[in-house]
């Protein structure tokens, strides 16, 4: 009996654990925008750009612009479930790899819910981070780099 319960009580402990580690929690595109917002950059909704797209339910286009000019950007994608999600995290995770550039860095990471992609390369920084059924897309000048990492960093993707 007692080792019943021990069995039990690890499977449980493993569970847990298993389920509270590693995982982060999607935004909704609501979120996103006050996040974005809160972070001094103008935000875009350009679903309607991507209607055509059933498996893209929104997609919100965050930027920060100097006068009339973009100096960066990044889009929130929601998709209409994980595996579309990440889907189009791995295509376009193969585009940002199809310049071959010589020196590039990459980096990436893998949760219970999430991944993240970058790049640097060829004067570009590149990211791809999904969490859930979101993915959060940027290909940008490299000169704007920190400040895309300090914006990734406070919306936790």
């Amino acid at each position: 009996m007692k080792k019943v319960i021990s069995i039990a009580a690890v499977c449980l402990l493993m569970a847990f654990l298993l389920t509270s580690c590693g995982g982060k929690t999607a935004l909704t595109s609501d979120g996103f925008i006050i996040k974005a917002t809160a972070n001094d950059l103008k935000v875009q909704d350009n679903t309607s750009q991507y209607s055509e797209y059933e498996h893209i339910k929104t997609v919100v286009t965050a930027y920060v612009a100097k006068d009339s000019d973009i100096q960066w950007k990044c889009d929130f994608i929601v998709a209409a479930d994980e595996e579309n999600a990440k889907g189009m995290y791995e295509s376009n995770k193969e585009i940002f790899q199809q310049d071959n550039a010589v020196g590039a860095i990459e980096n990436s990471t893998s949760g219970g819910n999430y991944n993240t992609y970058e790049r640097e390369a060829n004067g570009k920084y590149m990211y791809l981070g999904r969490v859930g059924h979101t993915l959060l897309y940027m290909s940008i000048e490299e000169a704007y780099e920190e400040d895309a990492k300090a914006f990734i960093k406070a919306i936790n993707y």
